[in-house]
């Protein structure tokens, strides 16, 4: 018999991976009342903890939406007839602004839960935008239009309060140095010694406070707290940790956490609670040398940097307190697409 390609043609399943962000410094003047009137930057890197999602070409146009991690499933008779108002709305809003042309099965996996504070409803945006973007052919997206897309999905199709900086962060992916003006987002990817990453590494922890609060109602807060003044000092902190990173001074790196996580207190009383404030200054108490809430605030993660000789001792303790210790790894890659056999 004929060797003709069509008979090896198999049904392939198409995915995409994204990583969610830990942000630095910076954070908050991404808003656009901000970026409007002045330029700001952000420093962040992406970690092992990721969101995927997977799609199956179907012979009818129906769409079927399958939530792993939440539990939820929903179905429509095409793409045209999907309808809001459940917890799959953030997907079914991804899948809206692609315009599909086809029928498919999509499922996502999230190895995170939502609210807190690591971007990771722009993860999961993005990894739907990536696996339905393989579909576009030569008319693919690049990771600029597919992190602005994921901004208009967020912030103005499901009017989500936020910054701009965690499409972008999530998309790229690595240790990146992220520019807002008025006009465009530039993204600078830093070059990092390996012995940097890695001693980073080693000093870093991250600690899951429990609970979920809602990014947006924090955010819409936020808007009116912040002067210029102390965002231009918030960003010259950032520029200060970029270049202890980018010179390998870790140590550095550790007190100037600290001093950017002060400042964002006293922008935002809303941002820290009593439970925070006492988790951090336990660990401060116990020799860390800085550390920080990731994301708008509240509760979710706390970064905590410290020497390995302190880390068994922060780790105890903070136990004690219901706060258990995740570790992780960073990511250097951001949006990954592959196909596989069914």
């Amino acid at each position: 018999s004929k060797f003709i390609a069509a008979n090896f043609a198999q049904e392939r399943i198409i995915r995409a991976r994204v990583p969610v962000r830990v942000s630095y410094s910076g954070g908050g003047t991404d808003m656009s009342s901000y970026i409007n009137v002045a330029e700001s930057a952000v420093l962040s890197s992406t970690i092992n903890k990721y969101c995927t999602s997977s799609i199956l070409m179907r012979n009818d146009n129906e769409v079927h939406i399958h939530s792993k991690d939440l539990g939820l499933k929903y179905s429509a008779k095409s793409f045209g007839e999907i309808q809001f108002g459940d917890e799959l709305d953030l997907i079914k809003a991804a899948i809206k602004v692609m315009e599909p042309d086809f029928g498919f099965n999509i499922e996502t996996f999230a190895e995170f839960s939502p609210g807190t504070g690591l971007g990771g409803s722009s993860a999961l945006v993005v990894s739907v935008l990536g696996a339905l973007n393989y579909f576009r052919n030569e008319r693919q997206l690049d990771h600029y239009q597919l992190a602005d897309l994921a901004y208009q999905v967020e912030r103005i199709d499901m009017k989500i309060k936020g910054g701009w900086q965690d499409q972008y962060a999530t998309t790229f992916g690595g240790f990146n140095w992220i520019e807002f003006n008025k006009k465009e987002i530039l993204v600078y990817p830093l070059q990092l010694q390996r012995g940097t990453q890695l001693e980073l590494e080693y000093n870093l922890m991250l600690f899951k406070l429990g609970g979920t609060r809602s990014s947006s109602e924090i955010q819409k807060k936020l808007l009116q707290k912040g002067t210029n003044k102390s965002y231009s000092e918030m960003l010259h902190i950032a520029k200060l940790m970029r270049d202890s990173l980018l010179k390998g001074r870790v140590k550095e790196f550790g007190d100037l956490l600290h001093e950017s996580w002060e400042l964002k207190k006293s922008i935002n009383k809303k941002v820290s609670s009593e439970f925070v404030s006492n988790c951090y200054d336990t660990v401060k108490k116990l020799g860390a040398l800085g550390g920080k809430l990731l994301g708008a605030g509240k509760t979710g993660y706390l970064l905590v940097y410290a020497s390995p000789l302190y880390q068994k001792k922060i780790t105890e303790e903070l136990a004690k307190k219901g706060v258990i210790r995740e570790n992780f790894k960073f990511s250097n890659m951001g949006l990954e697409v592959w196909s596989t056999k069914r």
